[in-house]
């Protein structure tokens, strides 16, 4: 015999669990046969209950008899005065009397209906009993002792007493009883009610034989809250969407639908509550109604029977989403809301409802129904050094000459990636350039390898870019072999599906950014002026360069004079220096305490750019390259006797009338404020 391992570890034998297993099959086919209703439980009135079986249950033919008593939709006094209509259908058997209708008629607001039979019998029972013999009946002669006469001596010994037998007859009688009562009482009954003021109920009552319960079945009348099936509804709620907004909406703007709400029902007044399911407000959806923020339930009382009331719901997008689930808009008995101060906890119980709901959406139809905002094209900024810079330069000091690095950020990160993003409406998040004074923009690329591993170059497309969990992305712009030297602007544009609307919802850009790519090193251009070799003392020397260079001070470059055959050696901050532009010019001031005499036609060294090894400056232009090669060049300070040198120069007078005396006079003035200056002695020519 094979042994089957059961769930607990313990073993049995198959057959023995075969066994148990139709035996279990068997009680539960039992329990189905006499838990199946019957189907013809209406053919047994719990009236006919009373009238019929009630009376042979409780009664027997020593009882009194129940007389037959029914509730009908009129009271038999009016049925027995009623009189017959002519042009009336003929009965079979002729007989005009109308038939009683064994229904019973209830109404609400708090009252009760009450049916009950009750049945006592008490059984007293008395009956001898066998108790030491049973029944006894005998007579007895007793003979005893008695005092007959008593003497007392007066003095001495005690009484003298005198004592003769007794005799008398006894007659016993015994018997012995039992007794017994016994009780018996049966009471079936039922109440019927309703709390709602307004309900009315005609309902037939039946018995069921198998269980003994009662059955109910409600065949006419009104109910509010529950509603009851067989009843007319006292609050029947009619919901319908009159208006809905466009398919587009912008995401700043309201989505307005216009809701009608009615009651069908034959309640004069009825009170009703109206709700969205924010269950399936995914995106924290915005929702007002009647200007009134519309977070819970509303609830509306005395609303009148056949009687049209508009609202004007309003729906505003969340803060992320565009698109959403549509909602459900539910109207409903105050009732069975559980928000309601008329809540009746029992009509959740209730699989019947007359609650009715819309649905809220403005895109697409049943399941493809939703509610969706104008997305516009995602929004896309700059980030790393191009956001903290506000522009950009490539030169010969760039670590990778031949790209640059552009890094975006993604503002709508927490919602999707570019990437995901074009599963939707945007297209392309692309980079664009353009020389500054160009029209035309074109279309960034960056380099790739292609499935062999050779490289390739497509355009700058940051739907393609590895965006990060913070919403940056990064994608080297080809430079070398594609974009020439230059000042260019550059901006990322996103592009998205056309809706046929502003042209501004299909696209963003973000602000433009101006630079450069400036790979030239700067160089001198021609010789140092002035041209000839001898310079006089204070004369200024110029070095003009290839490009503009960077003259902001502090200088960026070194400047060293040496004057030969004597100590003097000058720096930048011992001369007067001037840069402007594309020069770089110079002078020996003979202020800061030079012997005239002493350099005069010494040769002088002159070196500009980076002087000493430690030294960090040099001549850059103005996009940061660096001079390849310090400048330098020698001169040869004027040999000049000073004492026979002589100076001349014009001084011009505009609008003055020309007189000897006023000429005289004005040339004395000038000589006299240049001896003040020079301070020459009156003895000087």
């Amino acid at each position: 015999e094979k042994e089957c391992m059961l769930k607990g570890g313990e073993n049995k034998g198959c057959d023995e669990l075969g066994e148990q297993v139709n035996h279990l099959k068997n009680a539960i086919d039992e329990w189905n046969e006499h838990l199946t209703p019957k189907d013809d439980f209406r053919n047994e009135s719990i009236v006919n209950w009373f009238e019929e079986v009630g009376s042979n249950l409780m009664t027997d033919e020593n009882d009194l008899k129940i007389k037959d008593h029914s509730s009908a939709l009129a009271p038999q006094t009016l049925l027995s005065g009623a009189v017959v209509v002519g042009n009336q259908p003929q009965k079979e058997n002729d007989d005009t009397n109308l038939e009683e209708i064994k229904r019973i008629q209830f109404s609400g607001g708090g009252s009760t209906f009450s049916m009950k039979l009750s049945k006592e019998k008490i059984w007293d029972e008395v009956g001898l009993s066998c108790w030491h013999g049973c029944n006894a009946d005998y007579e007895n002669t007793v003979e005893a002792p008695g005092i007959e006469e008593l003497a007392t001596k007066a003095f001495g010994i005690g009484p003298s007493v005198s004592i003769e037998l007794l005799t008398f007859k006894t007659h016993v009688t015994h018997e012995s009883t039992k007794g017994e009562t016994e009780t018996e009482s049966t009471s079936i009954g039922f109440s019927l009610g309703d709390d709602d003021s307004g309900d009315e109920f005609v309902v037939d009552l039946f018995f069921d034989e198998k269980f003994g319960t009662i059955v109910f079945e409600t065949v006419a009348g009104q109910s509010k809250c529950p509603h009851e099936t067989g009843t007319a509804a006292i609050e029947d709620p009619r919901l319908a969407i009159t208006y809905f907004p466009p398919q587009h909406v912008f995401p700043d703007e309201d989505m307005v639908f216009e809701v009608e709400m009615s009651n069908l029902g034959v309640g004069e007044e009825s009170q009703f509550v109206l709700y969205a399911q924010h269950r399936d407000n995914e995106g924290s959806l915005r929702l007002i109604l009647d200007g009134a923020p519309f977070g819970g339930s509303r609830e509306f009382t005395n609303v009148l029977k056949n009687t049209s009331y508009k609202k004007s719901l309003i729906v505003q997008r969340g803060p992320r989403m565009f698109r959403y689930p549509p909602l459900d808009l539910v109207m409903e008995s105050a009732c069975e809301d559980a928000s309601s101060q008329i809540n009746d906890l029992t009509a959740s119980v209730f699989d019947e409802t007359k609650s009715v709901s819309q649905k809220l959406y403005n895109r697409g139809v049943g399941d493809s129904a939703v509610i969706e905002f104008v997305q516009p094209c995602p929004k896309v900024e700059w980030a790393g050094e191009l956001k903290r810079d506000r522009n950009f330069v490539v030169n010969s000091n760039s670590d990778n000459k031949d790209n640059l690095l552009v890094t975006v950020f993604n503002p709508n990160h927490g919602e999707a990636k570019f990437q995901a993003m074009i599963q939707d409406r945007l297209k392309t998040v692309l980079l664009s350039y353009r020389e500054v004074g160009d029209l035309h923009w074109s279309i960034a690329r960056t380099e790739v390898e292609d499935d062999d591993g050779n490289p390739t170059s497509m355009e700058l497309d940051f739907t393609d870019a590895q965006e990060d969990d913070y919403g940056y992305a990064s994608m080297k712009w080809k430079l070398a072999n594609f974009v020439p030297e230059g000042i260019y602007e550059i901006k990322v544009e996103t592009e998205c599906t056309q809706l046929g609307g502003p042209a501004d919802f299909d696209m963003f850009s973000t602000p433009i950014l101006s630079g450069v790519i400036d790979l030239t090193l700067p160089e001198q251009y021609s010789q140092v002026l002035p041209l000839r070799d001898t310079v006089l003392l204070g004369e200024e020397l110029v070095v003009v360069f290839t490009e503009p260079l960077r003259c902001e001070k502090p200088f960026t470059f070194d400047l060293q004079v040496i004057i030969d055959g004597t100590n003097y050696r000058f720096d930048r901050e011992e001369l007067q220096v001037v840069c402007e532009d594309r020069k770089v010019g110079f002078q020996i001031d003979p202020t800061v305490g030079i012997d005239v005499e002493q350099v005069m036609g010494k040769a002088f060294t002159v070196e500009i750019g980076k002087v000493g090894v430690d030294s960090l400056s040099n001549i850059f232009d103005a996009n940061g390259n660096a001079i390849e090669n310090n400048v330098k060049f020698s001169k040869t300070l004027a040999n000049i006797n000073l004492d026979e040198a002589s100076s001349s120069f014009k001084f011009v007078l505009e609008d003055i009338d020309c007189s000897d005396d006023i000429i005289g006079d004005l040339a004395d003035e000038v000589k006299e404020k240049i001896m003040l200056l020079l301070e020459l002695d009156a003895s000087d020519n």
